[in-house]
């Protein structure tokens, strides 16, 4: 089993050899300037005390439509 929480130590390496894909996702989220999340992912981030999205000033979902109010 993989684990990719907040308490799983940096640049963790999975059994494979290869790189953790969340790990290497998360670094580039941190240098990005624009990150566009949905719904559920900062749903995810809020419920773990914000541990799953770099800091940040403005959010940007890309499922506008669907939280939109009728």
């Amino acid at each position: 089993m993989v684990s990719v929480g907040p308490g799983v130590p940096r640049r963790l390496q999975l059994p494979s050899g290869s790189r953790c894909f969340a790990e290497a996702a998360r670094e580039q989220a941190a240098a990005a300037d624009v990150v566009v999340v949905n719904t559920h992912l900062y749903g995810a981030h809020l419920a773990s005390g914000r541990a799953v999205l770099p800091d940040h000033e403005v959010v940007v979902f890309d499922e506008t439509t669907s939280s939109r109010r009728s």
